[in-house]
């Protein structure tokens, strides 16, 4: 598959060539070999494929999926994340956060380390309530399983590593451990069918929606997710990603990109 038949597929599910060009080689081969499961010779013969049956467009849409990630990607966040915006809610007596587009459960994970060590450091703090979703149910299978390659962990400090990660004997593989994976409510679903009817403190939105989509879908999602972020909430997204024309009760905060406040 050449990347021009890569972007006629883009096309199709109105995603963006610029958010999938560093990754698109890993992506033409799951997709290269669903067409081959499908005896389809050419890209022309699998969109039509895909246009008729729903069930292997939805196959397709997981094989599109991307689940690179790692514990405390872009570490200045999770600094703002544990000193400023969730001391910010210290007169609740809960605070629920949705990691949107979690993909194997990094951020969702590095999002309960960073709220455990909120917990231990002000007394009284509020109870922290995870909910982590994601398209490709096995990405959330491999979320509920927490096991990692030592890769994922580099950006963790090594007494972090000890206290929140078991090492797999033999292997340079990591396991979150048991009481991590308790606490997390895990989903399958799309941006825009969250079966929980929260209204979130604090939605993280980061290197998915905004990096693979192409408006309008974009936009429309982006603004649907909105709604879901309370007032005052927070919204993370990538450090690199560009936002829609957000609303003018949305706040960039200028010191860390990709913070907004509403």
């Amino acid at each position: 598959m050449n990347d021009s038949q890569f972007k006629e597929l883009l096309a199709f599910f109105g995603m963006s060539w610029e958010g999938y060009r560093r990754v698109r080689k890993g992506v033409k081969k799951r997709v290269i070999r669903h067409m081959q499961k499908l005896n389809c010779r050419d890209m022309a013969a699998y969109l039509k494929e895909l246009s008729i049956n729903p069930a292997e467009r939805q196959t397709c849409d997981f094989l599109m999926t991307v689940s690179i990630s790692r514990f405390f990607r872009d570490y200045p966040v999770w600094k703002v994340l544990e000193n400023e915006i969730l001391p910010s809610f210290s007169s609740k007596t809960e605070i629920n956060i949705w990691s949107a587009g979690c993909a194997c459960g990094e951020e969702a994970y590095s999002i309960h380390i960073i709220g455990n060590r909120f917990r231990e450091n002000i007394p009284s703090s509020p109870r922290i309530c995870i909910t982590a979703s994601d398209l490709n149910p096995e990405y959330i299978g491999k979320a509920r399983i927490g096991r990692y390659p030592s890769s994922s962990l580099r950006e963790v400090p090594s007494e972090w590593r000890e206290r929140y990660f078991h090492k797999i004997k033999g292997r340079k593989w990591f396991e979150v451990k048991e009481y991590l994976k308790k606490c997390i409510q895990w989903e399958v679903g799309t941006f825009d069918s969250l079966m929980s009817c929260v209204n979130f403190d604090i939605i993280f939105l980061r290197n998915n929606l905004l990096t693979y989509y192409l408006n309008p879908e974009k936009e429309m999602v982006f603004y649907s997710i909105l709604n879901r972020l309370a007032s005052p909430g927070w919204l993370i997204t990538g450090a690199r990603e560009k936002v829609p024309v957000i609303s003018p009760f949305l706040k960039r905060v200028p010191a860390v990109s990709g913070i907004f406040f509403k």
